[in-house]
């Protein structure tokens, strides 16, 4: 899988840089105390095109400096104010610290006529109609977010989404009322545990309820498989209420995942080989299942679901995970079913695939999908260029800012870069939602994932 972050050579003076920061971070605390933030933040992005920017930006903290800093913190101080990088770290700091105390609310010189509701913008995109702009997604880890909140000094998600100008996006479902569950444990019997790694925790299955049986028979003898009605979804409606111009999002599909969490991953992928009959049986259980779930949503609130995934993961780093004539035989007809589902509904298919999915898009074209995320441009065979030029008339693109490396590693102006690049290569003639390329890791510096919506903000006006 292509989900994780590698490490890029040569990362040189992280301490050095982050000792630099904390220095910083004193000094722009400082400044918003004594209402200089703001005026802190017009000088600096006034010289910011001077080659002398640090020598500028030191006279003028040099009162602050000398008063409330110590040596140490001036040398830091003066050491990092030579970086251009630094220079943006500090004034997303300072930009932070004001609107944390309300003194300075974002600059927006686009409320206009032509601003759109989120719900405008991404129906005009999907349908292929002029918009406003280019719409922005977010998705990380809990952990990561909890970090951006810090430091843009925001209580809540809403908060930082909205200073981000990212789009609201709702998520419907129903509420469980079934028979008891164990802890844990979902309700098709899968069990998880949370698996801890450095700076969080991800959900993995530990238990496989069909992974004991060698034949449908045995299955159909011995495992309930849930029945709708286990979920309650007169409550939908109520869900959407004040939101009706976020983007709503309600219905999944991902139906082979599902069925390695049943039988194993390893045993999974060998059934496609050693069991089909097990794998069809299942296939099918679990897509009426899913096909039901999606219908009961739609029926809910008719025409205001958006966005209804049609996922399978079938790409890695360097291509596809699962043969094509195994796709075609085992994925490609209840992924066909789903997504004539959905456009019944009027709502779009989202197809998640990670990694290099390349090889499989004539068949998610051929079903009928609508968007492609999460656009890991880094893996195989999925160069944004390329992947514009054949897929753009019949594929929306959705991502493409690189976790692996740039959100990560890269530098604020390699992410503007980036970002700019997404919006020329990706964005040519529309169709394009730009977020990251998977879930932003608590590794990623918060002021890169701020540059890439504030960049996305100020470049992908149409």
């Amino acid at each position: 899988m292509s989900s994780g972050t590698s490490l890029p050579p040569d990362m040189p003076g992280d301490e050095d840089t982050e000792k630099q920061r904390e220095a910083l971070a004193r000094l722009a605390d400082l400044a918003v105390e004594r209402r200089m933030g703001t005026p802190a933040i017009f000088m600096l992005e006034s010289v910011k095109p001077l080659s002398f920017i640090g020598g500028q930006a030191l006279i003028f903290f040099e009162p602050l400096i000398e008063a409330f800093c110590t040596p140490g913190d001036y040398r830091l101080i003066a050491e990092a104010l030579q970086d251009r990088d630094n220079i943006e770290w500090l004034i997303q700091r300072l930009e932070a610290g004001e609107e944390a105390r309300g003194r300075k609310p974002k600059t927006d010189t686009r409320k206009d006529s032509r601003n759109m509701t989120p719900r405008e913008r991404w129906l005009a995109l999907l349908n292929r109609q002029d918009y406003d702009r280019v719409p922005l997604t977010y998705r990380a880890t809990a952990e990561f977010t909890e970090k951006l909140l810090a430091f843009m000094g925001c209580d809540t998600y809403e908060q930082a989404r909205d200073r981000l100008h990212i789009d609201p996006v709702v998520n419907v479902g129903p509420r469980y009322i079934g028979p008891p569950l164990e802890p844990e444990t979902d309700a098709f019997g899968v069990k998880r545990q949370q698996t801890q790694y450095d700076g969080g925790t991800y959900s993995d299955p530990v238990s496989h309820p069909l992974a004991e049986y060698d034949s449908v028979e045995e299955i159909e003898d011995n495992y309930q498989w849930p029945d709708p009605d286990w979920w309650d979804y007169s409550d939908i409606a109520d869900q959407i209420v004040g939101k009706e111009d976020c983007v709503i999002a309600g219905g999944s599909y991902e139906e082979f995942a599902a069925f390695k969490f049943l039988r194993g991953v390893t045993l999974g992928y060998m059934d496609l080989v050693e069991k089909p009959d097990i794998v069809h049986y299942c296939m099918e259980k679990l897509t009426d299942i899913q096909c039901e779930n999606a219908a009961r949503i739609y029926e809910q609130i008719p025409g205001k679901v958006i966005w209804t995934w049609v996922a399978e993961d079938v790409g890695g780093q360097d291509g596809l995970m699962i043969s094509l004539e195994h796709i075609r035989e085992f994925l490609l007809p209840h992924m066909k079913r789903m997504t004539e589902l959905v456009h019944q509904a009027g709502a779009y298919a989202f197809h998640h695939s990670d990694g290099s999915a390349r090889d499989n898009l004539p068949n998610m074209v051929e079903i009928g999908v609508d968007v492609l995320e999460p656009i890991q441009w880094r893996c195989a065979g999925m160069a944004r260029e390329e992947l514009k030029a054949e897929f753009g008339d019949d594929l929306v693109f959705m991502g493409g800012m690189d976790n692996q490396q740039t959100l990560a590693f890269g530098s604020i102006e390699d992410v503007k870069q980036e970002v700019m690049d997404n919006i020329r290569i990706l964005g040519e003639g529309g169709g394009y939602i730009l977020g990251a390329c998977h879930n932003i890791q608590v590794i990623s510096p918060p002021e890169n994932v701020i540059a890439m919506y504030d960049t996305a903000y100020e470049c992908g006006w149409l």
